[in-house]
């Protein structure tokens, strides 16, 4: 279990603020905008319909206000997205594109870093 401790007060353990269900968001983004998940501690998948290809397109990560160590927020295209732009968090490793119905999980492993996991 994780824990994170700023100025000598333990923040909680991974886990310990989580309660609720993860939840699936359906976006139908359109080249050059931005999505974003849910400013709350889920885990959530964004799941994006786009009627076709899209160029460009950026994912805006919760913010570390209201996100938890350990959870996992995924992301899933049913269409190809040719740049990628991952902003709102310190990326450990990253994706600059998807291909037509990738699916990617991240996992915040410290207070504003996350990885991907799959």
């Amino acid at each position: 279990m994780s824990l994170h401790s700023s100025g000598g007060m333990t923040q909680g353990m991974a886990d310990a603020r989580y309660s609720g269900k993860p939840v699936v968001q359906t976006v139908v983004p359109t080249s050059g905008e931005t999505v974003k998940f849910d400013d709350d501690d889920l885990d959530s998948t964004l799941y994006m319909k786009p009627a076709g290809t899209l160029a460009t397109l950026t994912i805006a990560m919760p913010t570390t206000a209201t996100s938890r160590l350990g959870r996992k927020v995924s992301v899933c295209s049913t269409q190809t997205v040719t740049l990628l732009t991952i902003t709102g968090a310190t990326m450990l490793n990253t994706l600059v594109t998807l291909s037509a119905n990738d699916h990617f999980t991240f996992e915040e492993v410290e207070i504003g870093k996350w990885v991907v996991c799959q």
